[in-house]
């Protein structure tokens, strides 16, 4: 064999070699996202422990951020990342830092800026997702001239990064109701989380169908409040068996609060506490935390009725 046909025989086993190397390294990567996606995440919520949730989910949120700077245009790494994000503010940063006494206040506020920080950062994966096939979503979104167009173009396939992106924009609003910019958004993202529902009226995670009967329970009629809306997903969630601590909790901490009903406050409380946690294995580590939090508002009712 000639010096050339040598060389030309190196260079096929080189770039073979090199191909072979890449495509394991594909198959890897697909087998990592896969499991980041579909499996560790049904664990971390359903552990009833939420300390060991709290302390190894930082390090399932970097594993995301990893995973999302190597595929970038990954629309279910994006969602995993934007949807996890969320929830671990919310579970670990927000709820915590609402049951903070008086005396803890600079701690109080330093998580509440931490949370919005949290859920603005889950926003942004989320609203990457939704422009891989809408790029102009963000643009339509503060455009209240195109935002019934942007909300008739949602569909089956906006559903996953839709549902969570208007639960992150509300619960960044929770995080800092004094935020004007955060103020303004809500008059985009309520159209879009009703068209969640236009499009799968369970919404059965419970997340955004929580959050939004909170949010309509929270506000004012002149500010797109509306007690009935608010009672009216609370009680779909019971009807399908889908219901969960939070929904409970939703209602006694906004409309039961604003209508100044203690009765019925307790009840819903005292309810939510009876729920088992192995009824719903699958939201085993949301219906823990959001226990502790129901426990809370009850020992501390008296701050909030006259």
């Amino acid at each position: 064999m000639n010096r050339h046909a040598i060389l030309a025989a190196r260079t096929t086993f080189v770039f073979t070699l090199i191909l072979a190397l890449s495509a394991c390294q594909d198959i890897y990567r697909l087998q990592q996202n896969d499991f980041l996606i579909h499996e560790l995440y049904p664990q971390m919520q359903s552990d009833g422990n939420i300390e060991i949730v709290a302390e190894a989910y930082p390090y399932y949120l970097k594993l995301l951020d990893t995973a999302v700077e190597n595929d970038p245009e990954n629309e279910e790494l994006l969602i995993a990342a934007g949807k996890n994000y969320a929830i671990y503010a919310d579970y670990f940063v927000l709820s915590p830092a609402k049951t903070m006494e008086a005396a803890e206040w600079s701690l109080h506020t330093q998580e509440f800026s931490r949370a919005k920080a949290l859920f603005l950062k889950a926003q942004d994966y989320l609203s990457r997702a939704l422009e891989l096939k809408q790029p102009d979503f963000s643009q339509k979104l503060n455009d209240s001239a195109k935002l019934a167009e942007l909300r008739a173009e949602q569909n089956a396939d906006s559903l996953p990064a839709l549902a969570w992106f208007c639960f992150t924009g509300f619960k960044a609003f929770e995080s800092d109701s004094f935020d004007p910019e955060l103020m303004i958004s809500l008059y985009g993202i309520f159209p879009m989380a009703e068209r969640v529902f236009e499009l799968d009226p369970l919404c059965q995670d419970g997340f955004l169908r929580d959050q939004l009967a909170f949010m309509y329970g929270s506000f004012p009629s002149s500010m797109g409040g509306s007690e009935e809306k608010a009672r009216s997903h609370f009680n779909t969630a019971l009807e399908q068996s889908i219901a969960g601590i939070a929904s409970y909790v939703a209602i006694a901490s906004s409309v039961s609060i604003n209508i100044q009903d203690r009765e019925e406050f307790v009840e819903l409380l005292e309810d939510a506490l009876k729920i088992d946690l192995e009824s719903a294995p699958e939201i085993r580590t949301r219906n823990s935390v959001y226990r502790r939090y129901a426990a809370w508002l009850l020992d501390h009712q008296d701050d909030y009725f006259l």
